[in-house]
């Protein structure tokens, strides 16, 4: 076809958004625990600015989760993170303000459109196809490998400088489940 009609692959997103206005910010990372998630710069990057946010979730388990809670105790912030297995991640989404997804390579990042249908803020590095779920502020990319980079966006999150909710639209409409039908459907009622 000459013009071919992308459709992503559907998130039945079920726990509804909540708008959010506290004054405590909390931060999360959802994936396994290996090498090339980079957690390790994420938590590097909570070290740095440990009294502006109140708690960071992990959820997830892997081969670095040992390592990752031994830094946690190295970087001093052992009551600020929680290490969470990912049995019910939907379910916790709604909890959060901001996902970090430090990530040195992504497809289309299923816990970054979560996140954004959940009206979070994301904070993702410009990997794979995460540029792609939306182009609206509450979807900051940054460059891979920079825990600096990652202060800077965090920090301007925590100063409601960044709104969340603006990619809302988008993300369902893109990657919702009775769009992507309808989509289908559209293709084959086509002559």
């Amino acid at each position: 076809s000459k013009n071919p009609i992308v459709i992503y692959n559907p998130i039945d997103y079920i726990t509804q958004p909540m708008d959010r206005n506290s004054q405590q910010i909390h931060i999360w990372f959802v994936g396994r625990l290996v090498p090339l998630k980079w957690v390790d710069l994420l938590l590097q990057a909570l070290a740095k600015i440990q009294k502006r946010y109140r708690t960071c979730t992990i959820v997830g388990t892997g081969s670095e989760e040992q390592k990752l809670q031994q830094l946690v105790k190295d970087l001093d912030i052992v009551d600020r993170i929680t290490f969470v297995w990912a049995d019910d991640r939907i379910h916790r989404l709604h909890r959060f303000d901001i996902l970090v997804n430090p990530s040195y390579q992504e497809g289309v990042p299923t816990t970054v459109i979560e996140a954004l249908m959940a009206k979070c803020i994301v904070v993702a590095t410009d990997v794979g196809g995460t540029k792609e779920i939306s182009d609206q502020e509450d979807l900051i990319l940054v460059e891979k490998g920079n825990d600096e980079s990652i202060v800077q966006w965090l920090l301007l999150a925590f100063d409601h400088t960044v709104s969340s909710g603006k990619s809302y639209s988008r993300v369902m409409k893109n990657f919702g489940v009775e769009q992507s039908i309808e989509k289908y459907k559209k293709i084959i009622t086509q002559k």
